[in-house]
C-alpha cells in the first residue's frame, strides 16, 4: 500500500511500534529507500512499508497512527494540512498513535448518529442497520 518515511528515522522501531497497536487489516515492515523525487530526493530514507493483510477495516486509523508515529520520531506534521484533510479542528492528541482507533470509532459513531437523526427523512428506503 505504500512506503512512508524520511531521513534519519529508526525503521525497525517505527514498524515495531505500529505493529504493536494491532491495527486490523494492516502490518508494517521496516524499509530503506532513496526517493527519485519529492522533498527527500536523493537522500537515504528509513520508514515502513504498509501491507494490507486482510479486508481494509479502518485505514483512516492506520493513517493517523502512522502520522503520529512519524511525528514521535521527529517528522514535521503540518497541523493546518491535517485539519483541512480531516475536516475537524487539530488537537495534539490526534497524533497519538494509540488513540487512532478511538478517534475513528468516535467519528463513525457521530456520523451514524447524525445520519440517523438528520438524514432518515431524506432516504427513499429505510436503513435499519444505520444504528449499528
Amino acid at each position: 500500500m505504500g512506503w512512508w518515511g524520511a531521513p534519519g528515522l529508526d525503521a525497525a522501531r517505527l514498524a515495531r511500534q505500529l505493529n504493536q497497536l494491532g491495527l486490523p487489516g494492516v502490518r508494517f515492515r521496516p524499509v530503506f529507500f532513496t526517493p527519485y523525487f519529492s522533498k527527500h530526493q536523493g537522500q537515504r530514507c528509513a520508514g515502513v512499508q504498509v501491507h494490507r493483510i486482510g479486508p481494509p477495516t479502518d485505514l483512516l486509523a492506520a493513517g493517523l497512527a502512522l502520522l503520529g508515529a512519524l511525528a514521535e520520531q521527529g517528522v514535521q506534521i503540518n497541523p493546518d494540512w491535517l485539519q483541512k484533510l480531516l475536516g475537524i479542528p487539530f488537537t495534539p492528541d490526534l497524533l497519538e498513535p494509540t488513540q487512532a482507533l478511538a478517534h475513528t470509532h468516535r467519528w463513525t459513531a457521530a456520523a451514524r448518529a447524525y445520519a440517523q437523526a438528520q438524514l432518515q427523512t431524506c432516504w427513499l428506503y429505510p436503513r435499519p442497520n444505520l444504528a449499528a
